[in-house]
């Protein structure tokens, strides 16, 4: 299946034919009879399924980023989805590649298309705020742990990850649950704990804490490195930017982020349900509430000094192999 590569080559050569051709679409057969590529002259970059006698033909002229477009060629209907602002070229480049493979095997190419562009919307909103360094080094953290969970347990493990979609843990199965924090202090071990909840766990079910202390360097990774890692390892890539975008992390600013590289200076893993480690819970309330007129409560604890100690590096392996 034609790749990132191929597919930005076919482009750049579309647009080209264009901007020759007074005002006509390039096009090229992709998938002869299901799907094609073309460029219109003002360089905005077509993805065409072939509809079928049922598709649903109506069009979406309203996106800032992204429309749905009815193209008719020679007898037959295409639905199209158009990236008509050049800033997004790169992130509906590899939107693209994922999709073509979906569009492929589809029963009808054109209805599948249109599914799928309702996925995208969010993706391409607005632009927002890039994250701070500080914001940037704990979604590092995440996606290193991340990374990890799926190479001791194989691609089905990416669901573990649940902290994106509001659960009170970064990581978590029925039976086992992984907080991350990420820091780039250069003094101590300092972890900062945004509410009771978030180290309390049910009795049934382990709950540690994955401490990564980061150091800026020109030569480490950055967050768009470790998503290609996590893409090469099988997880989907509209689903990755589905989660990253519920963090604020958009694709739009990847480039800005590629000069944010981290390098992983120091890895531990604690049990958090050690009576020597560091916490405030319900528990440390009267009653198991918090005090009257108190609504949250955050702060900070110091890892800095045993205790609590880090478990042993065998022991993190097999905390791991079991999120799954």
């Amino acid at each position: 299946m034609i790749g990132p590569v191929e597919l930005a080559a076919s482009w750049t050569v579309l647009i080209a034919d264009a901007a020759r051709q007074q005002g006509k679409l390039a096009l090229l057969d992709l998938v002869p009879g299901r799907l094609m590529l073309a460029a219109s002259h003002d360089g905005h970059r077509y993805l065409m399924a072939r509809a079928s006698a049922t598709s649903d033909l109506g069009e979406d002229r309203l996106g800032r980023v992204v429309q749905l477009h009815h193209v008719p060629i020679t007898g037959d209907s295409y639905l199209a989805a158009v990236c008509i602002d050049e800033t997004f070229a790169e992130v509906f480049l590899q939107l693209c590649v994922e999709l073509v493979e979906n569009l492929h095997s589809a029963d009808d190419p054109a209805q599948e298309l249109r599914q799928q562009l309702d996925r995208w919307r969010q993706l391409f909103s607005a632009a927002r705020d890039p994250l701070s360094q500080n914001a940037l080094a704990g979604l590092f953290g995440e996606l290193t742990q991340l990374t990890h969970i799926i190479q001791r347990n194989g691609v089905e493990a990416h669901h573990t990850w649940r902290g994106p979609s509001g659960s009170v843990h970064d990581f978590e199965t029925d039976h086992c649950r992984i907080e991350v924090k990420a820091s780039t202090s250069r003094t101590g071990r300092r972890v900062s704990i945004s509410s009771i909840e978030q180290l309390e766990c049910p009795p049934t079910v382990d709950l540690y804490l994955r401490y990564f202390e980061l150091r800026p360097d020109p030569t480490g990774l950055s967050v768009p490195a470790l998503i290609e890692q996590v893409v090469a390892l099988g997880v989907s890539r509209v689903w990755l930017l589905e989660q990253l975008d519920a963090v604020g992390y958009q694709a739009v600013n990847g480039p800005r982020y590629e000069h944010e590289r981290f390098v992983v200076r120091n890895s531990l893993l604690y049990l958090v349900s050690n009576e020597s480690f560091p916490k405030l819970t319900s528990t440390s309330f009267i009653g198991g509430v918090l005090p009257a007129g108190v609504a949250s409560v955050q702060y900070s604890i110091d890892l800095t000094n045993s205790p609590p100690e880090p478990l042993p590096v065998e022991d993190e392996v097999a905390v791991e192999e079991r999120m799954l």
